[in-house]
C-alpha cells in the first residue's frame, strides 16, 4: 500500500481508509518504519500515515525513532571525517516529526 502511494499520491485517501480500517496497521507500520532496510521513500509513507490516520499507540515509537536520528546526525557532524551511510536515515526526521506533531495535537 504504501509503494502504491508512493507511486500515485492520487489514491492516498483509498490507502487511509484502509490503514483506518485495519487494527493492526500502526504496529505494521512502525516496523516498516524502523527498519533501516526499507527503501526512504516507503518508511516516509509509514510515517505520514502514522500521523494522518492518528494511530496515538505508535507515540512512543515515534519519539524513540526521532531521539535516535537525533543522536545520528549530531554524531555525524562532529564526525566529518567519517565516510556517510550509503542512505542518510536523517532525511526521515521532518517526516516523523511531522507525524508526531499531528498525534500530540489536540
Amino acid at each position: 500500500l504504501l509503494e502504491v502511494t508512493t507511486a500515485d499520491p492520487s489514491l492516498e485517501r483509498h490507502v487511509f481508509h484502509l490503514l483506518r480500517a485495519c487494527p493492526f496497521a500502526s504496529s505494521h507500520l512502525v516496523d516498516i518504519l524502523s527498519e533501516k532496510q526499507n527503501p526512504l521513500a516507503i518508511r516516509k509513507q509509514a510515517a505520514h500515515f502514522l500521523g494522518t490516520v492518528g494511530f496515538l499507540d505508535a507515540i512512543t515509537a515515534l519519539e524513540r525513532l526521532i531521539s535516535r536520528l537525533e543522536i545520528r546526525r549530531s554524531g555525524q557532524q562532529m564526525m566529518t571525517f567519517a565516510t556517510p551511510c550509503v542512505t542518510d536515515e536523517t532525511e526521515l526526521l521532518p517526516a516523523v516529526q511531522e507525524a508526531l506533531a499531528l498525534l500530540k495535537a489536540p
